[in-house]
């Protein structure tokens, strides 16, 4: 595992020095191409593997007719510097998935060699397809530092969201689009938002990995998508180098499906390995987590203000590395988890592609109506992620390094915020339990083996009776205060305005923290007995970031029509309308959600059991 991954990070750090020799030139037919920035009668670089400007027909006799002239046209245009990163990603991505796959072997003929032993002679039920040697694994209770490990990913989640959407697009967009700046940002976070539509898909055939062997599948699609997030980040890199939009957005679409599979791999950890009655502490932990490090993010962002911002594609591949490590260390199971009954193996493929968005609908209980609350209130969290904007057209920031820095100040306030805000919540739920989780069954996948939980809902202890006004006071708070941040512009002072947009992130933060620590918690609460768990969560981290890319985008479209040329930013009127558009959305979540807490404190929720097929 070491050597491709320090392969993988190696590659992704070398994309910045590979790009630097590129610029994009104009040929003699007007074709754009990419040529080296060097003088024409200078020497070539002499790394070992950049091919000689001076390479004749020669020197390639052994190619057939006409492969030669076209090799040395790319030589001559073309520094082979840049090919070595994606060959040198290529070459480790096949190393992880063939040292994978040669561990899966490994372990499913011991298996077979432990279920022909004497003495094994029990057959496997028809039910769960779970032999003598596929028994469900035993919870037991983890150490606070055993769940942040797990969680880890979580913390570069945070920094990258922080970074990412909010400020690295922004300037991106300005290189790119100038002044669409705010279309550009829309249709960036549009792609992010349609590529976590495979979420379920990815959580689908990750849970068929694991019945294999849990420890192995996940890391396969943990590693997976790890390659993918970097070959996309170095896409990025030499498009924005050479300013190319549309292949800036195709270096996107393959970073985010990196990010994607990482998502629902490390999101299914925690159900399937941790007790469920530490869901509480788990999921204020990994809020905490993604909140710390998105406070991480803006606090270099704050002491880098005259750095020129691709800094940050140096820093992405380094805490993709780090915070990949714990969980990939923990997933040391080599026994199989079998999620899904008999009946979803007979079909057909595009029968289980279909299945794996059908079948979290149709979940009993409250899950989808879980999912569908945390899509809506997502569409109304765009403003978050304008901030940077807000800052230069509200409160009147004019300088870029003014810009950035008070950017920062108030995302760390936000930030810093929404972690108290989750540490306080589960302290609380921690000092009033209620009792056992609901439909969980230990995080085995089927309906043996939990005897710590009774399949069924809570008789409604004091922390659940907590939990329904506290959401919905937390919701309604974010979406009170996202109405009022346009009101800022009409305040006369810069200082005031300045002071009053941190005060805003303070009560935004706040409201943030303690409603998304409490939609996670429920969410894992609800999954019902025998489900895929991967597909779940994908379905709900589906939900959650596809409400967030349609609500950006659709944000950036409302906030493009108030742009003015004359000002060279976007009027305030254009903020009323998107700032009114987001509080709607969030409004309308509240009762959603509140829904789903009520079916949990009146009893409705009956015994989960998993659809049959």
């Amino acid at each position: 595992m070491t050597l491709p991954h320090f392969l993988i990070l190696a590659s992704s750090l070398a994309c910045r020095a590979a790009a630097a020799p590129l610029a994009l030139s104009r040929g003699a037919g007007g074709a754009a191409h990419l040529a080296p920035e060097f003088d024409e009668g200078a020497a070539m670089p002499s790394a070992g593997f950049v091919f000689s400007r001076n390479a004749t027909a020669d020197g390639f006799a052994w190619l057939p007719e006409g492969w030669s002239t076209s090799i040395k046209g790319l030589t001559d245009h073309i520094n082979m510097n840049v090919l070595f990163v994606p060959i040198a990603i290529g070459f480790a991505l096949i190393v992880l998935v063939i040292s994978s796959m040669i561990a899966a072997g490994h372990i499913r003929i011991g298996r077979k060699s432990e279920d022909a032993a004497p003495g094994m002679d029990e057959a496997p039920s028809p039910m769960s397809s779970l032999s003598s040697s596929q028994a469900p694994p035993t919870l037991h209770n983890w150490s606070i530092m055993g769940i942040v490990a797990l969680t880890s990913y979580r913390f570069y989640t945070g920094f990258l969201s922080s970074t990412w959407m909010p400020y690295l697009l922004a300037m991106e967009g300005h290189q790119l689009m100038n002044h669409r700046q705010s279309f550009f940002m829309g249709s960036a976070k549009l792609i992010y938002g349609l590529s976590i539509l495979l979420n379920p898909i990815f959580g689908f055939i990750g849970d068929g990995a694991v019945a294999i062997s849990h420890g192995v599948g996940r890391r396969l699609f943990i590693r997976i998508g790890l390659s993918l997030a970097v070959i996309g980040l170095y896409i990025c890199v030499l498009s924005g180098r050479d300013q190319a939009f549309l292949s800036f957005l195709s270096g996107v679409l393959v970073w985010r499906l990196g990010e994607a599979l990482n998502d629902v791999t490390t999101e299914a950890l925690v159900p399937e390995m941790v007790h469920p009655k530490q869901f509480k502490i788990a999921s204020a932990i990994k809020a905490s987590s993604f909140l710390l490090g998105g406070l991480l993010g803006y606090v270099l962002l704050m002491l880098m203000t005259h750095v020129r911002f691709t800094w940050l594609y140096y820093a992405y591949p380094v805490g993709m590395f780090i915070c990949s490590l714990p969980p990939l260390y923990l997933l040391n199971q080599n026994r199989p988890i079998v999620h899904a009954k008999m009946g979803h193996e007979e079909q057909t493929f595009l029968q289980s592609m279909a299945q794996a968005y059908v079948d979290p609908c149709r979940y009993p209980g409250g899950f989808p109506y879980a999912c569908l609350a945390v899509c809506v209130f997502s569409l109304g969290t765009a403003p978050m992620f304008y901030m940077l904007l807000i800052v230069r057209d509200l409160v009147g920031f004019t300088d870029p390094a003014n810009q950035q820095f008070h950017f920062s100040v108030v995302s760390i306030i936000f930030f810093l915020s929404a972690a108290v805000a989750s540490c306080v919540v589960a302290l609380i739920q921690r000092a009033k339990p209620d009792g056992n989780a609901i439909g969980r069954d230990n995080g085995s996948g089927g309906e043996e083996g939990a005897p710590e939980s009774t399949g069924g809902a809570p008789t409604g202890g004091p922390t659940m009776r907590l939990k329904g006004p506290l959401l919905a006071w937390s919701m309604t708070t974010f979406g009170l205060t996202v109405l009022a941040m346009p009101f800022i512009a009409l305040i006369p002072s810069l200082s005031w305005r300045s002071g009053t947009l941190m005060c805003l992130a303070l009560v935004l933060g706040g409201a943030f923290g303690v409603a998304f620590t409490l939609f996670q918690d429920m969410t894992w609460q609800l999954l019902p007995l025998g489900v895929r768990v991967a597909n779940a969560m994908g379905f709900s981290v589906m939900c959650r970031l596809f409400g967030i890319g349609i609500g950006n985008f659709i944000s950036g479209l409302l906030l493009d029509m108030a742009y003015s040329d004359a000002l060279g930013q976007y009027k305030v009127w254009g903020y009323f309308v998107m700032h009114s558009f987001s509080a709607i959305c969030v409004f309308i979540s509240v009762p959603i959600a509140s829904s789903v807490i009520r079916m949990v404190e009146e009893g409705e929720l009956q015994p989960l059991k998993a659809p049959t097929a």
